[in-house]
């Protein structure tokens, strides 16, 4: 049991894992705001009387000792009820099985949750979070997966504790979180109705209304005909009212019209003006504000991208002599081909026994190629080397550095490690590989090897040690493994590799690990003179390498390995070079505005340059390495250019849950669509010249060109609603406003089904 728990004088209903209430906080315990719940039915019950209990009405509520022996007799769960008299709100974050949050959401409620660092736990289901703090909004709101109330409200608690605090007061984030929800913080703030003089006949107004679009929906609100499609009269009233302000803002006439339907001679509507009023002021309230066309721009808002990357240079001295003969003896020769396997056979040796600034030389290497344009020129180039190599006297070049072309399991790459503690593995379609083992449907295997991935980069190193996994059969065991050294080269497509990638999985940091080497290269000719062999330099020099390190593995057996590895130094200039370009890299990953994505790529791009600096120095001088400071810009730009390549599929839309990749291409058919001239706007849904002249973009265009698009089609309920969700969150953010029927009546506009929508 929780010591917590204990402390509290009460006990987690048997056999509910990972809850113990005696952690919820002590202020919210000694409150009687107490109810029990059917955890699967989640309705608040009277923990004295078990009958269903009010948020509204304290008479129904208990204490917390009260809720907890209810608890425990029925097996249900303990909540808590938000009212006006308590300091609390509660954030929930939302992430359910049939609803899942996206990876950008789930990483925007990690920023909650880090944000508000008040007291945490997870909900019943273990996959959602509440978070308690002190401060109130005016009203509860709801955006996405994320919720927030601080009255009327009942959650049920768990005590599995995410973050031990206190609850800790944050109004003013809890202000600008409810302002980002689209709350309005005034709460109460007036509705201005804009009161014009009546342009048209009552009977004109009617004969428009009923043969209009919508006169489907609006024939049998004006008979009163509103059950089964609305929630209450009240609902109804609004949308009927909302049909009518569509061709008339002279209230007097909007009232007079209102009360000659079957809604409007009810006693409330016809003795007074209150109601209708109040009803007018909700429907003004929901409409969008007016757009001033003065202050919007026609021009293309999306950042510019680069349509090339910069030029990539084979390394000075041995590797870039491996990358010139992989180049010269391919089929099909792609220098980025070329360079990619030499950084991955060099990282493959070297990985384990040569050291930088206390961190080993693995690297994780992902080839971005076209189909046929020769990827696997890499790994005929690494076998054709090592194979020479082997046969100048070195016989276990192949054996002791080529590792497992798959993974089963994560287990199965640590059962490796005992055996051969550093190797190079040249992974086929990996970009298929990370999409299964990132994906939220991951196998227990596929999570593991994820996982796996995740601890080998960082526990590669002289005094760094990967802890062992015990299992329940002992034959599964997984011993403690000193600085493993786990190199990759793995071969993609650009759009394999990009299209299950989210923002997610680059925050996380899997991605950020990788070196990404791309080749925008088309297919080149067949080099009739492949297959030659590596020259004698590249062999010798390879050859002493490979000695040094086999005789390092074999004194390792008996001697701690920080005392055999060889530490790579730094020439001066080029220490300084590479100071310089941490701090960049500070920079960019500090930097207040920039993308979230952009700035965690930038997070081991210094550890990557040091590890490939230093492998330039290990192919320059193998008994001896130091960094010079050519080895230092090389590595620098191959670095640089691995975040380039990624950060332009980024801000193309590439990379993104689909949630973003719709955004994305709902602003790029909107730029597409501004560009044109006002006849072709006129013929894109755009019929009114008026309109066309303004910077709008009907949603018929948009409904038109996203119905084919992957991201759309991708979508649980399909295109239509895709796009209807996206574009109701892009008005929530601010990124788009939607043009009022109102406002579309002034410019001309006569359909009343008509949506117009502009760059926010």
């Amino acid at each position: 049991m929780n010591s917590s728990t204990e402390q509290a004088g009460v006990s987690p209903p048997a056999g509910a894992v990972g809850e113990a209430w005696g952690n919820i906080p002590e202020e919210m315990r000694k409150r009687q705001q107490w109810a029990v719940a059917d955890k699967e039915e989640k309705a608040p019950r009277n923990p004295v009387t078990l009958q269903y209990a009010k948020v509204d009405d304290s008479s129904t509520w208990g204490s917390f000792e009260q809720a907890v022996q209810a608890a425990e007799a029925k097996g249900w769960g303990v909540g808590y009820i938000l009212s006006p008299d308590d300091p609390f709100t509660i954030i929930d974050l939302d992430n359910k099985l049939d609803s899942p949050a996206s990876a950008e959401e789930i990483t925007r409620q990690q920023k909650i949750i880090e944000a508000f660092s008040s007291y945490t736990e997870k909900s019943v289901s273990g996959r959602g979070h509440h978070i308690v703090v002190r401060g109130k909004v005016p009203k509860g709101v709801r955006r996405g997966h994320v919720e927030v109330y601080s009255d009327a409200r009942f959650m049920l608690c768990t005590g599995d504790v995410v973050l031990p605090f206190p609850v800790v007061a944050r109004q003013d984030l809890l202000d600008t979180l409810f302002h980002e929800m689209g709350g309005n913080l005034n709460g109460t703030a007036k509705v201005q109705v804009d009161d014009q003089e009546a342009k048209d006949s009552d009977e004109q107004i009617l004969q428009w209304a009923m043969n209009a679009d919508n006169a489907a929906n609006f024939r049998p609100l004006w008979e009163g005909v509103w059950e089964g499609k609305y929630g209450s009269q009240s609902e109804a009233d609004m949308a009927l009212m909302s049909m009518l302000r569509f061709y008339t803002k002279n209230v007097d006439q909007l009232f007079r019209l209102f009360r000659q339907s079957e809604l409007g001679k009810r006693d409330k509507a016809q003795k007074n003006d209150t109601y209708l009023t109040r009803t007018l002021k909700a429907v003004v309230r929901d409409e969008p504000p007016p757009v001033d066309f003065s202050k919007l721009s026609t021009g293309v808002a999306l950042p510019p991208v680069s349509d090339h990357l910069p030029t990539l240079n084979v390394a000075p001295g041995l590797m870039g002599e491996i990358a010139q003969y992989i180049y010269d003896s391919s089929i099909r020769p792609v220098k980025e081909v070329a360079v990619a396997a030499s950084i991955a056979l060099m990282a493959g040796i070297c990985g384990r026994y040569y050291n930088v600034s206390g961190s080993g030389l693995n690297l994780y290497t992902i080839l971005l190629a076209g189909t046929g344009v020769g990827k696997s020129g890499a790994e005929d180039g690494i076998n054709a080397i090592l194979l020479e190599v082997a046969q100048k006297d070195v016989p276990g070049a192949v054996d002791n550095f080529i590792g497992p072309s798959d993974f089963s399991s994560g287990q199965a790459l640590l059962r490796a490690l005992p055996e051969k503690p550093c190797f190079v593995s040249v992974l086929g379609e990996v970009g298929h590989t990370l999409q299964q083992i990132s994906s939220p449907k991951a196998s227990t295997y596929e999570t593991a090897f994820r996982k796996a991935l995740l601890d080998l980069y960082s526990k590669n190193g002289a005094k760094k040690i990967l802890r062992g996994k015990a299992y329940a059969a002992i034959a599964n065991d997984i011993p403690i493994i000193n600085s493993p050294s786990v190199s990759i080269l793995g071969e993609s497509t650009q759009q394999s590799f990009y299209e299950g990638m989210s923002a997610g999985h680059i925050l996380e940091g899997l991605i950020p690990r990788f070196l990404v080497v791309e080749s925008q290269s088309p297919r080149p000719p067949r080099n009739r003179n492949a297959g030659g062999q590596p020259s004698e330099s590249i062999v010798s020099t390879l050859r002493d390498i490979v000695a040094v390190v086999l005789e390092q593995q074999r004194k390792s057996q008996d001697q701690p390995l920080y005392q055999l590895v060889k530490d790579v130094a730094y020439a001066t200039d080029a220490e300084a070079r590479l100071d310089a370009f941490d701090e960049t890299c500070d920079q960019r990953i500090n930097d207040k505005d920039g993308p979230a994505v952009e700035k965690e790529l930038w997070n081991r791009a210094h550890l990557n340059a040091l590890r490939l600096a230093a492998l330039v120095a290990v192919g320059e001088s193998p008994r001896g390495p130091v960094i010079s400071l050519a080895a230092a810009e090389w590595a620098i730009a191959v670095v640089e250019r691995s975040v380039i390549s990624v950060s332009q599929h980024f801000r193309q839309g590439d990379i993104g849950d689909h949630d973003t990749k719709r955004r994305n291409e709902i602003l790029r058919l909107m730029d597409k669509f501004l560009a044109l001239p006002t006849l072709k706007r006129m013929s894109n849904g755009c019929n009114v010249k008026t309109v066309a002249d303004q910077p709008v973009v009907p949603h018929k265009y948009l409904l038109q060109n996203t119905s084919n698009l992957a991201a759309f089609k991708s979508h649980r309920l399909g295109p239509t609603a895709g796009l209807k969700e996206t574009l109701a969150h892009m008005v929530d953010s601010g990124e788009v406003q939607k043009i009022g029927a109102p406002q579309l009546k002034d410019l001309g506009i006569t359909n009343t089904r008509a949506n117009f929508y502009t760059k926010g």
